[in-house]
């Protein structure tokens, strides 16, 4: 007897839906990271704007599988000083810091503080931007 095997479905089909959040004080640049997302190969249960961070912090969404962190906000310090307190009100989340200017001491200071990468803005195409989150998704909650 010979078993027959379904064949008909995406590779998206096996791999699993993350929510992300993404904390941007410039609505632009959200736009076109959800686009890049959107069209990457990998699916989203959610992906969810806040311009600030502390209402991110204040807010009572439920703990996304990814934070994606603009570096420059208005209304806080500098964001990877503030990686640790995603961390402890969202522990099982990964962190990717976004930036318009990568350096090698950003990429070092926001990894101490907990990031699993930094990519600079425009850096990356969807397919990359998609596997980042996934590999932040599943990395994020091993960081201590």
């Amino acid at each position: 007897m010979q078993s027959q095997v379904n064949t008909d479905f995406e590779l998206n089909d096996l791999a699993p839906a993350y929510s992300v959040v993404v904390v941007d004080d410039c609505a632009n640049d959200f736009f076109l990271l959800e686009y890049l997302l959107k069209n990457s190969t990998q699916a989203f249960k959610s992906i969810t704007h806040f311009e600030s961070l502390d209402r991110f912090l204040e807010s009572d969404i439920k703990s996304p599988d990814v934070v994606v962190l603009d570096r420059y906000m208005p209304d806080s310090t500098l964001s990877e000083a503030r990686i640790p307190e995603i961390r402890a009100r969202h522990n099982n989340c990964g962190v990717i810091m976004h930036t318009g200017r990568l350096t090698p001491s950003l990429r070092s200071t926001a990894a101490h503080e907990g990031a699993v990468a930094v990519i600079e803005k425009g850096s990356l195409k969807a397919r990359a931007i998609g596997a980042m989150v996934a590999a932040a998704a599943q990395v994020g909650p091993s960081i201590q």
